[in-house]
């Protein structure tokens, strides 16, 4: 049997588009010339999500851990160019600050470096602030990223996490999905309303927030599910004097709940919807004659139209 070091280049590559990164990885290990080899082909990975996090431990001699994870990362990136990743996760709520920061300065150069965007659909990051963020996100490629998630470690809403700048960026501007977790919401609604699912933190809602967000379920066709978690709120008796009393059921988890339900103007076929919980607002849109049989998934609340329910 030949050697590894004595196959075809044809062949080696081959081998190497059947084997996972972990493999790829010990084989560029192994030897120069197979090093040299990977590093010249540069085999499309097939890894689908990058996660840094603070969940499992190994113990590495004579090696710092962030330079072996940022050699890592560098290494999936390179081999990530033409094709689209599904997650891009930083969680770094357990990491001590000194490893953070250094984590995150190492991560944003291999970033600047790099001649292309990161492909991904979809980019996660727990941070303190919102310069963590700015560093990061500029560096996704907009036209792949169709989801941002932004979560705060601390569990109380933050008041004082500035979105403003966030806003501003390309990529803010054409995803389709946005969660805010832990981050308490002050910007004006036609600065989020692009989006198609929204789920985040307002610490105080108002009867005029709930109106107008109704209102936009009413004429903008790309709105598919609002959802705030609240600390106050107004509006439910307003919308009692205003639309009368609400249809009263409990959801799968048999959490109690108050709904209207309200047509859209020139579309029979479609009406849009407001959930009230204890603490949480759901606004849907969906098919009038959508089936029950749909299930709830982690971030949206499956709204289906009840036989005896009155549409206004």
């Amino acid at each position: 049997m030949p050697l590894l070091l004595e196959m075809p280049d044809l062949v080696m590559r081959r081998i190497l588009e059947e084997s996972d990164y972990v493999s790829i990885q010990s084989l560029r290990k192994s030897c120069h010339h197979l090093r040299n080899f990977i590093e010249d082909v540069k085999p499309e990975s097939t890894m689908s999500k990058i996660d840094w996090s603070q969940t499992k431990k190994k113990v590495l001699e004579n090696s710092d851990f962030l330079d072996v994870a940022l050699r890592d990362i560098e290494c999936i990136l390179e081999s990530k160019n033409s094709t689209v990743m599904d997650y891009i996760i930083v969680d770094w709520w357990q990491q001590d600050h000194q490893s953070a920061q250094k984590f995150l300065k190492g991560f944003r150069k291999i970033l600047e470096q790099r001649t292309s965007l990161v492909r991904t659909r979809s980019f996660n990051m727990t941070s303190n602030t919102p310069d963590q963020t700015f560093q990061i996100l500029p560096f996704m490629d907009a036209d792949c990223l169709k989801q941002i998630t932004i979560e705060h470690p601390d569990n109380d809403p933050k008041t004082d996490f500035k979105l403003a700048e966030l806003m501003e960026f390309k990529q803010w501007k054409q995803a389709e999905t946005l969660y805010l977790f832990n981050i308490s919401l002050d910007i004006p609604v036609k600065n989020y309303i692009h989006f198609k699912k929204i789920s985040v933190d307002i610490w105080d809602v108002s009867i005029d927030l709930v109106i107008e967000l109704k209102e936009a379920f009413s004429t903008l066709s790309h709105l598919e599910h609002f959802e705030i978690h609240f600390h106050r709120c107004d509006a439910q008796n307003h919308l009692i004097n205003k639309f009368g009393p609400p249809y009263q059921d409990e959801n799968r988890a048999k959490e109690p709940r108050e709904r209207w339900f309200f047509s859209i103007p020139g579309d029979p076929d479609i009406i849009h919807s407001i959930i009230f919980y204890k603490r949480v607002i759901i606004f849907n849109r969906f098919e009038k004659n959508r089936g029950k049989e749909e299930k709830d998934d982690e971030y949206n609340d499956i709204d289906t139209l009840p036989n005896n329910a009155i549409i206004l």
